[in-house]
Protein backbone atom coordinates (compact mmCIF):
# COMPACT_ATOMS: atom_id res chain seq x y z
CA UNK A 1 0.00 0.00 0.00
CA UNK A 2 1.68 3.28 -1.10
CA UNK A 3 2.05 5.99 1.58
CA UNK A 4 -0.21 8.99 1.52
CA UNK A 5 3.00 11.69 1.86
CA UNK A 6 -0.40 14.07 3.05
CA UNK A 7 0.11 11.81 5.92
CA UNK A 8 3.23 12.97 6.97
CA UNK A 9 2.13 16.51 7.50
CA UNK A 10 -0.71 15.35 9.66
CA UNK A 11 1.22 16.82 12.99
CA UNK A 12 1.37 20.38 11.15
CA UNK A 13 -2.49 20.41 10.41
CA UNK A 14 -3.15 19.46 13.93
CA UNK A 15 -1.48 22.15 15.15
CA UNK A 16 -3.17 24.47 12.83
CA UNK A 17 -6.87 23.15 13.64
CA UNK A 18 -5.88 23.86 17.59
CA UNK A 19 -4.68 27.48 16.80
CA UNK A 20 -8.15 27.82 14.91
CA UNK A 21 -9.85 26.32 17.89
CA UNK A 22 -8.11 28.30 20.26
CA UNK A 23 -9.10 31.64 18.60
CA UNK A 24 -12.61 30.85 17.99
CA UNK A 25 -13.64 29.23 21.37
CA UNK A 26 -12.35 32.01 23.35
CA UNK A 27 -14.64 34.42 21.47
CA UNK A 28 -17.27 31.79 21.52
CA UNK A 29 -17.29 31.65 25.42
CA UNK A 30 -17.24 35.21 25.90
CA UNK A 31 -20.24 35.80 23.45
CA UNK A 32 -22.38 32.78 25.34
CA UNK A 33 -21.67 35.01 28.51
CA UNK A 34 -22.31 38.10 27.45
CA UNK A 35 -24.78 37.57 24.88
CA UNK A 36 -26.16 34.15 24.80
CA UNK A 37 -25.57 30.82 25.80
CA UNK A 38 -26.25 29.26 22.29
CA UNK A 39 -22.80 30.48 21.50
CA UNK A 40 -21.41 28.24 24.47
CA UNK A 41 -23.00 25.49 22.82
CA UNK A 42 -21.24 25.78 19.65
CA UNK A 43 -17.84 25.80 21.58
CA UNK A 44 -18.32 22.73 23.03
CA UNK A 45 -19.31 21.55 19.70
CA UNK A 46 -15.84 22.62 18.77
CA UNK A 47 -14.24 21.14 21.08
CA UNK A 48 -15.58 18.00 20.94
CA UNK A 49 -14.75 17.52 17.70
CA UNK A 50 -11.16 18.66 17.71
CA UNK A 51 -10.84 16.24 20.84
CA UNK A 52 -11.72 13.16 18.54
CA UNK A 53 -9.12 14.61 15.72
CA UNK A 54 -6.60 14.64 18.45
CA UNK A 55 -7.66 11.09 19.35
CA UNK A 56 -7.65 9.83 15.72
CA UNK A 57 -4.23 11.36 15.16
CA UNK A 58 -2.96 8.48 18.36
CA UNK A 59 -4.54 5.80 16.80
CA UNK A 60 -7.64 4.08 15.34
CA UNK A 61 -11.29 5.92 16.98
CA UNK A 62 -14.05 3.48 16.98
CA UNK A 63 -17.51 3.66 15.87
CA UNK A 64 -18.73 3.66 19.31
CA UNK A 65 -16.90 6.90 19.98
CA UNK A 66 -17.14 8.43 16.90
CA UNK A 67 -20.93 8.39 17.63
CA UNK A 68 -20.86 9.92 21.58
CA UNK A 69 -19.82 13.33 19.39
CA UNK A 70 -23.12 13.63 18.16
CA UNK A 71 -24.78 13.80 21.46
CA UNK A 72 -22.81 17.45 22.31
CA UNK A 73 -25.10 18.55 19.65
CA UNK A 74 -27.88 17.20 20.68
CA UNK A 75 -28.52 18.91 24.26
CA UNK A 76 -30.90 21.57 24.08
CA UNK A 77 -29.25 24.65 24.48
CA UNK A 78 -30.32 27.43 27.00
CA UNK A 79 -30.95 31.23 25.55
CA UNK A 80 -29.98 33.90 28.39
CA UNK A 81 -32.43 35.75 29.11
CA UNK A 82 -31.87 39.30 28.48
CA UNK A 83 -34.48 39.91 26.82
CA UNK A 84 -38.44 39.26 28.69
CA UNK A 85 -40.92 38.07 26.16
CA UNK A 86 -43.25 40.21 28.82
CA UNK A 87 -41.96 42.98 29.96
CA UNK A 88 -43.19 46.57 28.75
CA UNK A 89 -42.40 48.07 24.79
CA UNK A 90 -39.38 50.81 26.16
CA UNK A 91 -38.05 48.81 28.67
CA UNK A 92 -37.83 45.42 26.20
CA UNK A 93 -36.30 48.15 23.36
CA UNK A 94 -33.89 49.91 26.13
CA UNK A 95 -32.37 46.31 26.61
CA UNK A 96 -32.40 45.57 23.14
CA UNK A 97 -30.39 48.62 22.32
CA UNK A 98 -27.86 47.47 25.60
CA UNK A 99 -27.77 44.43 23.83
CA UNK A 100 -27.16 45.75 20.39
CA UNK A 101 -23.73 48.14 21.77
CA UNK A 102 -22.83 45.58 23.58
CA UNK A 103 -22.28 43.31 20.61
CA UNK A 104 -20.50 46.00 18.44
CA UNK A 105 -18.29 46.62 21.34
CA UNK A 106 -17.79 42.54 20.83
CA UNK A 107 -17.50 42.75 17.05
CA UNK A 108 -14.72 45.85 17.15
CA UNK A 109 -12.56 43.61 19.56
CA UNK A 110 -12.89 40.55 17.62
CA UNK A 111 -13.81 40.69 14.32
CA UNK A 112 -9.76 41.52 12.82
CA UNK A 113 -8.61 38.44 15.31
CA UNK A 114 -10.72 36.32 13.34
CA UNK A 115 -9.35 38.00 9.83
CA UNK A 116 -5.99 37.31 11.12
CA UNK A 117 -6.68 33.40 11.45
CA UNK A 118 -8.65 33.13 8.62
CA UNK A 119 -5.30 32.54 6.35
CA UNK A 120 -4.80 29.66 8.96
CA UNK A 121 -8.39 28.10 8.78
CA UNK A 122 -8.38 28.20 4.93
CA UNK A 123 -5.16 26.27 4.72
CA UNK A 124 -5.52 23.71 7.36
CA UNK A 125 -9.16 23.03 5.27
CA UNK A 126 -7.72 22.71 1.75
CA UNK A 127 -5.07 20.42 2.56
CA UNK A 128 -7.24 18.51 4.83
CA UNK A 129 -9.50 17.91 1.85
CA UNK A 130 -6.80 16.72 -0.62
CA UNK A 131 -5.98 14.17 1.81
CA UNK A 132 -9.91 12.84 2.25
CA UNK A 133 -10.41 13.10 -1.99
CA UNK A 134 -7.27 11.10 -1.99
CA UNK A 135 -9.08 8.15 0.42
CA UNK A 136 -12.56 8.91 -1.25
CA UNK A 137 -10.69 7.79 -4.81
CA UNK A 138 -9.06 4.50 -3.77
CA UNK A 139 -10.72 1.42 -4.54
CA UNK A 140 -10.33 -1.29 -2.68
CA UNK A 141 -11.26 -5.18 -3.98
CA UNK A 142 -13.59 -6.84 -1.08
CA UNK A 143 -11.53 -9.87 -1.62
CA UNK A 144 -8.28 -9.03 -0.69
CA UNK A 145 -9.48 -6.88 2.71
CA UNK A 146 -12.17 -9.31 4.30
CA UNK A 147 -10.27 -9.92 7.29
CA UNK A 148 -10.74 -7.60 10.25
CA UNK A 149 -6.80 -7.12 10.56
CA UNK A 150 -6.81 -5.52 7.25
CA UNK A 151 -9.65 -3.49 7.68
CA UNK A 152 -8.24 -1.55 10.30
CA UNK A 153 -5.19 -1.04 8.75
CA UNK A 154 -7.16 0.85 6.30
CA UNK A 155 -9.54 2.64 8.52
CA UNK A 156 -6.75 4.12 10.61
CA UNK A 157 -5.43 5.85 8.16
CA UNK A 158 -8.88 6.98 6.87
CA UNK A 159 -10.63 7.72 10.38
CA UNK A 160 -7.61 10.75 10.96
CA UNK A 161 -8.81 12.35 7.93
CA UNK A 162 -12.32 12.20 8.08
CA UNK A 163 -12.10 13.59 11.34
CA UNK A 164 -9.60 16.30 11.03
CA UNK A 165 -11.67 16.89 7.76
CA UNK A 166 -14.88 17.43 9.53
CA UNK A 167 -13.49 19.58 11.99
CA UNK A 168 -11.82 21.95 9.85
CA UNK A 169 -15.00 22.40 8.04
CA UNK A 170 -17.19 22.79 11.24
CA UNK A 171 -14.41 25.53 12.25
CA UNK A 172 -14.78 27.54 9.00
CA UNK A 173 -18.48 27.60 8.93
CA UNK A 174 -18.17 28.51 12.58
CA UNK A 175 -15.63 31.52 11.80
CA UNK A 176 -17.84 32.39 8.44
CA UNK A 177 -21.19 32.23 11.18
CA UNK A 178 -19.30 34.91 13.50
CA UNK A 179 -17.97 36.86 10.54
CA UNK A 180 -21.42 37.15 9.72
CA UNK A 181 -22.77 37.76 12.99
CA UNK A 182 -20.47 41.09 13.60
CA UNK A 183 -20.88 42.45 10.23
CA UNK A 184 -24.59 42.15 11.18
CA UNK A 185 -23.71 43.72 14.59
CA UNK A 186 -21.57 46.73 13.28
CA UNK A 187 -24.00 47.64 10.69
CA UNK A 188 -26.64 48.16 13.87
CA UNK A 189 -28.60 44.38 13.47
CA UNK A 190 -29.19 42.30 16.34
CA UNK A 191 -28.62 39.00 13.90
CA UNK A 192 -27.86 38.19 10.42
CA UNK A 193 -30.20 36.08 9.92
CA UNK A 194 -27.16 33.19 8.88
CA UNK A 195 -28.44 29.93 10.77
CA UNK A 196 -25.55 28.73 13.49
CA UNK A 197 -23.71 25.83 12.20
CA UNK A 198 -24.39 22.06 13.56
CA UNK A 199 -22.65 18.74 12.58
CA UNK A 200 -25.66 18.25 10.36
CA UNK A 201 -24.32 21.01 8.11
CA UNK A 202 -20.62 20.14 7.92
CA UNK A 203 -21.32 16.44 7.21
CA UNK A 204 -23.89 17.55 3.92
CA UNK A 205 -20.65 19.38 3.14
CA UNK A 206 -18.30 16.76 3.91
CA UNK A 207 -20.45 14.11 1.61
CA UNK A 208 -20.51 16.45 -1.64
CA UNK A 209 -16.80 16.40 -1.20
CA UNK A 210 -17.25 12.55 -1.16
CA UNK A 211 -19.06 12.92 -4.02
CA UNK A 212 -16.79 14.96 -6.10
CA UNK A 213 -14.36 13.01 -5.34
CA UNK A 214 -15.04 9.42 -6.10
CA UNK A 215 -17.40 10.58 -9.17
CA UNK A 216 -20.26 8.15 -6.93
CA UNK A 217 -23.46 9.40 -6.13
CA UNK A 218 -23.74 8.73 -1.97
CA UNK A 219 -27.21 7.62 -1.01
CA UNK A 220 -27.82 5.25 -4.08
CA UNK A 221 -23.99 3.98 -3.83
CA UNK A 222 -25.13 3.51 0.10
CA UNK A 223 -27.96 1.82 -0.41
CA UNK A 224 -26.80 -0.96 -2.94
CA UNK A 225 -23.56 -1.64 -0.98
CA UNK A 226 -26.39 -3.31 1.33
CA UNK A 227 -28.68 -4.79 -1.65
CA UNK A 228 -26.14 -5.96 -3.34
CA UNK A 229 -22.64 -8.02 -3.18
CA UNK A 230 -20.13 -6.23 -4.61
CA UNK A 231 -16.41 -7.19 -5.76
CA UNK A 232 -14.85 -3.54 -5.18
CA UNK A 233 -15.15 -0.45 -2.75
CA UNK A 234 -14.33 2.94 -3.12
CA UNK A 235 -13.06 4.72 -0.07
CA UNK A 236 -15.50 6.96 0.11
CA UNK A 237 -18.15 4.21 0.36
CA UNK A 238 -15.89 3.33 3.72
CA UNK A 239 -16.44 6.23 5.12
CA UNK A 240 -19.94 6.11 4.75
CA UNK A 241 -20.31 2.92 6.38
CA UNK A 242 -18.43 3.50 9.38
CA UNK A 243 -19.16 7.19 10.18
CA UNK A 244 -22.95 7.19 12.32
CA UNK A 245 -23.35 10.76 11.49
CA UNK A 246 -22.48 10.19 7.25
CA UNK A 247 -24.60 7.29 7.41
CA UNK A 248 -27.82 9.13 9.01
CA UNK A 249 -27.02 11.97 6.80
CA UNK A 250 -27.37 9.92 3.78
CA UNK A 251 -30.20 8.14 5.31
CA UNK A 252 -32.24 11.23 5.99
CA UNK A 253 -31.41 12.05 2.08
CA UNK A 254 -32.77 8.59 1.39
CA UNK A 255 -36.34 9.64 2.24
CA UNK A 256 -37.84 6.08 3.28
CA UNK A 257 -38.53 4.10 6.55
CA UNK A 258 -37.85 0.61 5.02
CA UNK A 259 -35.49 -1.25 6.68
CA UNK A 260 -31.82 -2.05 4.54
CA UNK A 261 -31.11 -5.43 3.77
CA UNK A 262 -28.55 -7.07 5.94
CA UNK A 263 -25.29 -7.12 3.89
CA UNK A 264 -23.80 -10.06 2.16
CA UNK A 265 -20.64 -9.82 2.49
CA UNK A 266 -18.72 -10.08 6.26
CA UNK A 267 -16.44 -7.14 5.56
CA UNK A 268 -19.02 -4.38 5.03
CA UNK A 269 -21.23 -6.26 7.80
CA UNK A 270 -17.74 -5.67 9.68
CA UNK A 271 -17.33 -1.96 8.26
CA UNK A 272 -21.04 -1.39 9.63
CA UNK A 273 -20.62 -3.03 13.04
CA UNK A 274 -20.67 -0.36 16.12
CA UNK A 275 -22.38 2.14 13.48
CA UNK A 276 -25.03 4.02 15.44
CA UNK A 277 -26.49 5.57 13.30
CA UNK A 278 -27.20 2.10 11.08
CA UNK A 279 -27.96 0.72 14.40
CA UNK A 280 -30.52 2.90 15.28
CA UNK A 281 -32.11 3.33 12.45
CA UNK A 282 -32.64 -0.26 11.66
CA UNK A 283 -33.80 -1.25 15.10
CA UNK A 284 -36.43 1.59 14.69
CA UNK A 285 -37.52 0.96 11.25
CA UNK A 286 -37.78 -2.68 12.86
CA UNK A 287 -40.51 -2.01 15.17
CA UNK A 288 -42.22 0.74 13.07
CA UNK A 289 -42.49 -2.03 10.36
CA UNK A 290 -43.71 -5.27 13.03
CA UNK A 291 -46.84 -2.83 14.39
CA UNK A 292 -47.50 -1.98 10.63
CA UNK A 293 -47.85 -5.41 9.83
CA UNK A 294 -49.44 -6.63 13.03
CA UNK A 295 -52.47 -3.47 12.43
CA UNK A 296 -54.46 -2.76 14.55
CA UNK A 297 -56.39 -5.20 16.88
CA UNK A 298 -59.87 -5.92 16.56
CA UNK A 299 -62.65 -6.50 19.02
CA UNK A 300 -63.61 -9.45 17.37
CA UNK A 301 -66.33 -11.27 19.58
CA UNK A 302 -68.72 -8.69 19.12
CA UNK A 303 -69.04 -9.45 15.73
CA UNK A 304 -68.60 -13.49 15.99
CA UNK A 305 -69.23 -14.61 19.01
CA UNK A 306 -72.02 -12.31 19.89
CA UNK A 307 -74.24 -13.20 17.10
CA UNK A 308 -73.59 -16.62 17.61
CA UNK A 309 -75.22 -16.76 21.28
CA UNK A 310 -77.61 -14.05 19.77
CA UNK A 311 -78.82 -16.46 17.27
CA UNK A 312 -78.92 -19.43 19.50
CA UNK A 313 -80.59 -17.83 22.39
CA UNK A 314 -83.65 -16.66 19.77
CA UNK A 315 -83.39 -19.95 18.58
CA UNK A 316 -84.08 -21.29 22.05
CA UNK A 317 -86.42 -18.86 22.71
CA UNK A 318 -88.44 -19.44 19.57
CA UNK A 319 -88.68 -23.52 20.33
CA UNK A 320 -89.57 -22.62 24.53
CA UNK A 321 -92.57 -20.54 22.69
CA UNK A 322 -91.40 -17.40 24.60
CA UNK A 323 -92.92 -13.77 23.77
CA UNK A 324 -91.86 -12.13 20.93
CA UNK A 325 -90.86 -8.98 23.77
CA UNK A 326 -88.15 -11.34 24.54
CA UNK A 327 -86.93 -11.89 21.21
CA UNK A 328 -86.41 -8.25 20.39
CA UNK A 329 -84.79 -7.80 24.08
CA UNK A 330 -82.10 -10.27 22.98
CA UNK A 331 -82.06 -8.84 19.37
CA UNK A 332 -81.24 -5.34 21.09
CA UNK A 333 -79.00 -6.47 23.37
CA UNK A 334 -76.95 -8.18 20.86
CA UNK A 335 -77.33 -5.09 18.66
CA UNK A 336 -75.66 -3.15 21.67
CA UNK A 337 -72.90 -5.44 22.08
CA UNK A 338 -71.67 -4.65 18.45
CA UNK A 339 -71.99 -1.56 18.70
CA UNK A 340 -69.93 -1.68 22.07
CA UNK A 341 -67.23 -3.59 20.04
CA UNK A 342 -67.73 -1.49 17.15
CA UNK A 343 -66.93 2.11 18.62
CA UNK A 344 -64.05 -0.66 20.94
CA UNK A 345 -62.37 -0.88 17.28
CA UNK A 346 -62.52 2.59 16.67
CA UNK A 347 -60.61 3.10 19.99
CA UNK A 348 -58.66 0.40 18.59
CA UNK A 349 -57.93 2.07 15.61
CA UNK A 350 -56.90 5.47 16.91
CA UNK A 351 -54.47 4.13 19.35
CA UNK A 352 -52.66 2.28 16.41
CA UNK A 353 -52.52 4.89 14.35
CA UNK A 354 -51.09 7.23 17.87
CA UNK A 355 -48.51 4.15 18.25
CA UNK A 356 -47.63 4.56 14.71
CA UNK A 357 -47.44 8.21 14.69
CA UNK A 358 -45.12 7.67 18.05
CA UNK A 359 -42.85 5.24 16.56
CA UNK A 360 -42.12 7.18 13.07
CA UNK A 361 -41.54 10.02 14.86
CA UNK A 362 -38.86 8.03 17.45
CA UNK A 363 -37.18 7.09 13.67
CA UNK A 364 -36.81 10.30 12.52
CA UNK A 365 -36.34 11.98 15.62
CA UNK A 366 -33.34 9.28 16.39
CA UNK A 367 -32.00 9.75 13.06
CA UNK A 368 -31.48 13.56 12.73
CA UNK A 369 -29.89 13.55 16.18
CA UNK A 370 -27.35 10.82 14.89
CA UNK A 371 -26.59 13.19 11.69
CA UNK A 372 -25.75 15.95 13.94
CA UNK A 373 -28.83 17.93 13.45
CA UNK A 374 -29.25 20.52 16.41
CA UNK A 375 -32.34 22.80 16.80
CA UNK A 376 -31.05 26.14 17.97
CA UNK A 377 -33.54 27.83 19.79
CA UNK A 378 -34.52 31.55 18.88
CA UNK A 379 -35.30 34.79 20.83
CA UNK A 380 -37.10 37.62 18.83
CA UNK A 381 -35.05 41.03 19.08
CA UNK A 382 -37.20 42.87 17.06
CA UNK A 383 -38.37 46.38 18.96
CA UNK A 384 -42.05 47.07 19.79
CA UNK A 385 -43.82 49.80 19.42
CA UNK A 386 -45.06 51.24 22.47
CA UNK A 387 -48.29 52.52 20.95
CA UNK A 388 -49.19 49.09 19.63
CA UNK A 389 -48.40 47.30 23.07
CA UNK A 390 -50.72 49.84 24.64
CA UNK A 391 -53.32 48.17 23.33
CA UNK A 392 -52.12 44.27 22.52
CA UNK A 393 -50.02 44.16 25.74
CA UNK A 394 -45.97 43.97 25.74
Amino acid sequence: MAENPLESKMDGYLAELRQVEATVNSQLEVLSTTVDQTFGQISEMVGALTALAVDSTEGYVSNETRAKIGLVGAGVAVVTNMVGNYRKAKQRNAELDRLLKTKQEMAQTRADVLKKIEPVQKRVLENLEKGLAHEAKRVYSVAEVETPERWKLILDRMDKYLDMYRTAVYLSMVVDYLEAEYAAWLSGRQSSKVPRPDYYAANKYLISILEKSSGENATSTFVNVFAQKPETISGSTIYYLMDSQLASTLLIARDSCEMLPQPHDNSIRFLCQGNAGVEHFMNNSQKLQERIETGPERCYYSYVYTSIIGVIIIALLWICDKSFWWILLTIAAAAGIGYLGQKQNEYLEEKYQEEIETLTQNLGTAIWEDAGKVNFPEVNLEKRSPFLAAFFGA
